[in-house]
């Protein structure tokens, strides 16, 4: 890279953070050294659009959080950038950051997730689902991606795929054997979240199954999947569920 070139980490492009001196070199000749800024957390923060004068020291890691979460905003690909070239973390920036920080930093995490979800279609393999129901539960890439990074403080959704899983062989769903679920979360004025969650045949919104879900820290509004049901053998009586999203339908 020559010293005129521009950096485009994210969507508009910001110069490089150099330093430079010049050098004699021989008689008359003089060549320009450039020089990295002197600590990877400068440089970030300076591409993240933090002016100079609000630059923390690289020394105060919490200062250094808290002016990234404002540098980062709401985009993910500077949250994206920020994991990639420095050594912090999802759990770092959630840690640091204020009540509105973290609101903030949870809609780049829902947004973030809303585009990986979105790029799964098929699966590759399924992942058998550990527990004792009444029929094999398995899950496709895309719904085991959501299980393992659903959750809004870096935990997991594995109990969202429990719920569906405990319906899987009663009475009510004996006769859908494929069924749409659908997880509608609500945020209250002090930011907690309940849900509901819903299952229908399809072919109509009349709910087969409503569960009241009390608290959550599911990172999504709102997220639906598809349970497909279906005979292991000739008698119909052994069954597995396939949960899957819409786009690995």
């Amino acid at each position: 890279m020559n010293n005129n070139q521009q950096l485009s980490l994210f969507d508009v492009s910001v110069p490089q953070a150099v330093t430079a001196k010049q050098s004699a070199v021989g008689d008359d000749v003089k060549a320009i050294v450039v020089e990295r800024s002197a600590h990877p957390y400068i440089d970030m923060l300076r591409r993240l659009g933090i002016p100079e004068e609000s630059m923390p020291t690289p020394g105060d890691k919490d200062a250094v959080l808290k002016a990234m979460l404002d540098g980062i905003g709401e985009s993910v690909g500077k949250f994206d950038a920020v994991l990639m070239y420095t050594d912090i973390t999802k759990s770092d920036l959630l840690s640091a950051g204020s009540p509105v920080q973290r609101q903030r930093l949870y809609k780049v995490l829902a947004k973030k997730l809303e585009h990986e979800l979105a790029c799964f279609s098929g699966t590759e393999q399924w992942y058998r689902h550990g527990g004792f129901w009444r029929h094999e539960i398995l899950l496709t890439d895309g719904v085991m991606h959501l299980a393992e990074n659903g959750g809004r403080n870096g935990g997991t959704a594995f109990w969202l795929m429990d719920a569906i899983a405990s319906y899987q062989g009663e009475k009510v769903l004996a006769r859908h054997p494929f069924q749409v679920w659908k997880l509608i979360v609500t945020e209250g004025d002090d930011q907690t979240r309940c849900a509901k969650l819903v299952c229908t045949n399809g072919n109509n919104e009349k709910p087969i199954v409503e569960q009241e879900i009390e608290y959550t820290d599911f990172l999504l509004d709102t997220v639906q999947m598809y349970a497909s049901v279906e005979p292991v053998d000739e008698t119909g009586k052994k069954k597995r569920v396939i949960i899957l999203l819409p786009g690995e339908y």
